[in-house]
């Protein structure tokens, strides 16, 4: 029987990875932006949002610029992908545009395979574990500017290819057999440094031999992602030199390799963190206010080695990239700023001089670079996908350089509000309001809360999970939520341990999260924008956790949808990892210590009786074993949840078939339990079956979701069978019910506490606790 069932499994295994190889080739012939477009406006489908052309990470918030400027600040070069959910592939590219004239495009090389970002563990580099972005692949531009090199992955390696950039020849510089992981031009452009991790080869020889024997379970073990140890990097890194003329390859001298990991010390000002210098050796810097961590003040030292801090207001607070002019006689800077830090703005500063603004934008700049006397951007609006523009480093007028994505113009798009609130704590909120593109003012839609992030393009809330337009162009509503800070920024400290803990005592943070997705929803009932009873709730990562704590704590999500589920009991049965002990320490209990108010007010598991949101979970193989306690809980309740898992996908979803079945199933579902559609092609056969079994089993109906006409704010109480069993009684009944329970809860301790009041500094200023 257990030979047989073992068969089974390796069949399934080896029929899942034939389909996966056998898949077709990706059409690339539409990597290349069309020059002409019709002029027919359409609605969106899933497909615009999977298939769009994309540069960099897709992230709002990439920490590496996605663009590279040639020396002479003429060109850009940038590697351009697009999805192709046919063959479950993508199509790539390395192009280079002109900085001071439209159109230009050159492709220097297509081809190569996608690649995802490695993530360490233990501090040390594995082959195994990824976060699902895009690596960030910046190509770097030759000393004379004729060639960019770059990394490109083909046939499972990882190797530095170079191209010119007239587009006339492209080339594999290194045949390593281990991943090419950096590398650097040497300064007459006439060599290599590279490296690469044959550690990583070691790490799985040595677990390959420790197999035969027994692994002992120790920090190498990451089980939500994998039953065997990871292969954890246990050497340091190779680095050698690739000599163009002669392609021969040798090991890197101790001056090469301070190109690939520069010892800084002595060179840097104490605290620096930003860094810019300039061509006449200018140092520009940023460097903490000694009470406030997060806010930074501006610094220069300028050429005679004086030392001046810039004393405007305007050089302190959220600052997030500083860049010297090409002359180096000014001095660019973004700042975060404005209601919850959502816009951005761009300064000039010549020392000696006041700051001045050149631009104040809601939108996201992605990575910006000098090219000449202008910034070249990566930039995305709430309704325009990224793109690369100019930005006049005098004037800040802003020119289109170069757009991927010129079929988006002729789609139909909901209409974008930016909405700002309070949450019960004072804290700034933001949301982006996306209705129906033939929205009639006066009706109320069901409603959508995408999380957790709004800086952008609008495209799936973070993670790209929750299509925000497709659900429009559906007729529903959509908030598109940007969580309020921290509740531990209050403590003003980055040390991440107090930070948590301040976080989890008696569940600030999630309580302050839970207050502003509640008076955010309640402002758009009052407005008539939105029906009170059909509103449903998304959420990854950090937005599953605030799903989860909605769940326990809320009435009025009617549906839920989460990529991940759930922070349970079981983030506690591995102890060997970094995060089990950051659980501990913030005050999760041990399993020697069950903690009752805590489990209750936080635990799935322990109120899955008295839990009825129908919720969906679309989780990745390597994530879903970290909620099996949660939803096997749920299912013992005969509860409505629902698990679908993706292999080989990691926290993002990657895969282009996994992001189109994740879009329509998440349509599918909320159409089901919000407007009592079912589609004639669902994405799963039974599914309908399930759902209509548990919509029978307890009696649900659109129009019986929920007892409530309007939202209450977040209140510190749990939901419990006191608050249920007036479910047919009339609203007042309710609210005595729910002020019973929450004075409860208050006396045993569930209080908020350190909350400032509503003229605080600490709620008021934008710079404080940030």
């Amino acid at each position: 029987m257990t030979r047989r069932l073992l068969g089974s499994v390796a069949a399934l295994v080896a029929l899942i990875w034939s389909a996966s190889a056998s898949a077709v080739a990706p059409d690339c012939r539409d990597l290349v932006p069309p020059a002409f477009l019709e002029h027919t406006k359409r609605d969106i489908i899933a497909s615009d949002l999977v298939a769009l052309r994309d540069i960099g990470q897709a992230a709002p918030e990439e920490a590496e610029s996605p663009i590279a400027v040639s020396p002479d600040g003429n060109l850009i070069a940038f590697q351009l992908r697009r999805a192709v959910p046919a063959a479950n592939a993508y199509c790539l590219g390395m192009f280079v545009v002109r900085v001071n004239a439209a159109g230009g495009l050159t492709m220097v090389d297509q081809g190569g395979s996608f690649m995802l970002d490695r993530l360490p563990m233990a501090g040390r580099r594995t082959a195994s574990l990824s976060s699902g972005y895009p690596a960030a692949i910046r190509p770097e531009w030759s000393p004379d500017g004729v060639w960019i090199a770059y990394l490109r992955r083909d046939d499972g390696v990882t190797q530095l290819w170079r191209a010119k950039a007239d587009g006339s020849r492209a080339e594999p510089v290194t045949h390593a057999i281990s991943d090419v992981t950096d590398f650097a031009w040497s300064a007459d452009g006439r060599a290599f440094v590279y490296a690469t991790h044959p550690g990583i080869a070691q790490a799985r020889a040595s677990l390959a031999k420790e197999a035969l024997s027994g692994f002992h379970y120790d920090e190498r073990f990451y089980p939500s992602a994998s039953p065997l140890p990871l292969a954890l990097d246990q050497g340091p890194l190779a680095i050698d030199v690739a000599d163009l003329a002669t392609g021969r390859v040798r090991g890197a001298t101790a001056a090469e390799r301070q190109l690939i990991t520069p010892d800084r010390q002595g060179e840097d000002p104490p605290g620096a963190e930003l860094t810019a210098q300039s061509s006449d050796g200018q140092m520009a810097w940023t460097a903490p206010r000694s009470s406030l961590p997060v806010a930074k003040h501006l610094w220069v030292r300028n050429s005679a080695g004086q030392t001046v801090r810039c004393a405007s207001i305007l050089c302190t607070g959220r600052l997030t990239n500083v860049w010297w002019t090409q002359s180096g006689g000014a001095l660019l800077y973004a700042r975060r700023e404005g209601w919850a830090l959502a816009q951005t703005g761009v300064y000039r500063w010549e020392p000696g001089q006041p700051p001045r603004q050149l631009m104040l934008t809601d939108d996201a700049l992605v990575g910006c670079e000098i090219a000449g006397n202008a910034l070249a951007c990566a930039i995305e609006g709430s309704t325009t996908p990224r793109h690369i523009e100019r930005i006049d480093a005098m004037t800040g007028q802003r020119t289109m350089l170069f757009d991927p994505n010129p079929e988006f113009a002729r789609l139909r798009l909901g209409a974008v509000e930016r909405l700002h609130w309070r949450n019960r704590l004072g804290f700034e909120t933001l949301g982006d309001l996306v209705l129906p593109p033939d929205y009639r003012r006066g009706t109320r839609l069901p409603l959508i809360v995408v999380q957790y992030s709004t800086r952008g393009f609008l495209r799936g809330g973070t993670g790209h999970d929750y299509p925000i337009q497709l659900f429009a162009a559906r007729g529903y509503a959509v908030l598109s939520f940007q969580r309020p800070k921290d509740y531990g920024e209050l403590t003003g400290t980055q040390d991440i341990k107090t930070f948590f803990r301040a976080d989890m005592r008696d569940f600030a943070d999630r309580w302050s999260v839970l207050s502003s997705l509640e008076r955010g929803v309640q402002l758009l009932v009052d407005r008539g924008v939105v029906d009170p009873r059909r509103v449903g709730l998304t959420g990854l990562s950090d937005g599953a956790v605030t799903v989860q704590f909605a769940l326990l704590h809320s009435h009025v999500f009617a549906a839920a949808a989460a990529s991940s589920c759930c922070l349970d009991r079981d983030a506690m049965v591995w102890p060997t990892t970094a995060m089990a002990d950051l659980y501990r320490s913030a005050g999760y209990p041990s399993l020697r210590s069950p903690a009752p108010g805590f489990a209750k007010g936080y635990f799935v598991s322990a109120s899955a009786g008295h839990l009825d949101t129908p919720l969906l979970i679309q989780a990745s193989d390597h994530e879903y074993l970290a909620g099996l306690y949660a939803v096997t809980a749920l299912r013992e309740a005969r509860k409505p949840v629902d698990l679908y898992v993706y292999p080989d996908e990691y926290h993002l979803k990657w895969q282009p078939a996994h992001r189109l079945a994740t879009y329509q199933r998440g349509l599918q579902w909320f159409d089901f339990w919000l407007r009592d559609r079912e589609d004639p092609n669902p994405i799963d056969t039974e599914q309908y079956q399930r759902w209509s079994a548990w919509k029978a089993q307890r009696g649900m109906s659109p129009t019986r979701l929920t007892i409530r006409t309007h939202v209450t704010s977040a209140e510190p109480r749990l939901r419990h069978p006191q608050v249920r069993a007036v479910a047919g009684s009339d609203h007042r009944k309710v609210a005595r019910a729910r002020a019973r329970r929450s004075r409860s809860l208050i006396d045993r301790g569930f209080r908020w506490r350190q909350a400032p009041r509503r003229g605080d500094a600490r709620a008021t200023d934008p710079d404080r606790g940030r």
